[in-house]
């Protein structure tokens, strides 16, 4: 299993001043970028791929990116929009489970056709009001829809725990609560990040806190007690221009990933 942090200025100081150690940075399909970040390690993409929306995919964009970049999975985003399915946009607050999962069965069916289920992971979405423009439908992140999914197309989980810590909030329910009921036996692939309350609106990409360190490893047990096999593990902290300009502190990243790779370290995935 190989550790991963998001490519920022920041963490590639941190890497020349031997300050921090990761196997490679994750990175978005984007030129300019990817050229900087690959100066410094070994770079994996994460695409901006979701269910409901992949007749805008560039199948060979993705192909060329997983060639060049030896990424060797292709993730995909569990979200279906109100956009996506008719008479939704209306009444976005009725039951569309029945619509969503075909829209899963059907877009996952198309990934794993080109290729192959072992190389596909399923993102869980974050659900609430940072969504809500989106007009994410709440079927979308049903763990049981979710879980039915996954079996029928024999694809893996991408597991954010951030994403289902926010998600259990919207809904009232305990955030551990929520990972246990997602399939993971069947991950492949975490994402993890702090979470704290900014301008009144709970939000992810931030510092980690106690809680948020004491919810990944308690995360990462439960991925190894069901069998789960992540390929890796990511840190989402930082990033580039001016949305990440606040949330890219050098020592933050030098903190928060000795942090992280300690808990990996005692977990042993």
């Amino acid at each position: 299993m190989q550790f991963a942090l998001n490519y920022s200025p920041q963490a590639a100081d941190a890497l020349r001043d031997g300050a921090l150690r990761i196997d490679r940075f994750k990175c978005p399909p984007w030129d300019d970028l990817t050229a900087e970040a690959r100066i410094y390690k070994p770079i994996y993409i994460h695409f901006p791929l979701r269910t409901g929306a992949l007749h805008k995919a560039d199948w060979y964009a993705i192909e060329r990116w997983m060639r060049d970049t030896d990424t060797p999975k292709v993730n995909v985003h569990l979200q279906v929009r109100a956009e996506d399915v008719a008479g939704a946009a209306s009444t976005p607050d009725a039951d569309f489970s029945a619509q969503v999962e075909t829209v899963y069965r059907r877009d996952l069916e198309t990934l794993t056709a080109r290729f192959g289920a072992g190389n596909i992971v399923a993102e869980n979405v974050p659900y609430g009001r940072k969504t809500e423009e989106k007009h994410i439908l709440q079927a979308s992140i049903d763990p049981a829809l979710i879980t039915r999914a996954l079996d029928a197309s024999g694809c893996g989980l991408l597991l954010d725990v951030s994403h289902a810590t926010l998600t259990a909030f919207s809904l009232g329910i305990d955030a551990l609560d929520y990972i246990a009921a997602l399939p993971l036996e069947r991950a492949g692939e975490v994402h993890l990040t702090g979470i704290r309350e900014i301008d009144g609106v709970r939000r992810d990409h931030v510092a980690f806190t106690e809680p948020d360190f004491v919810r990944a490893e308690a995360a990462l047990r439960l991925i190894k007690a069901r069998g789960g096999n992540p390929w890796i593990v990511s840190c989402e902290y930082g990033g580039i221009g001016e949305k990440f300009e606040w949330r890219s502190e050098y020592d933050v990243i030098v903190h928060d990933c000795a942090r992280l790779n300690t808990i990996l370290t005692d977990v042993a995935l």
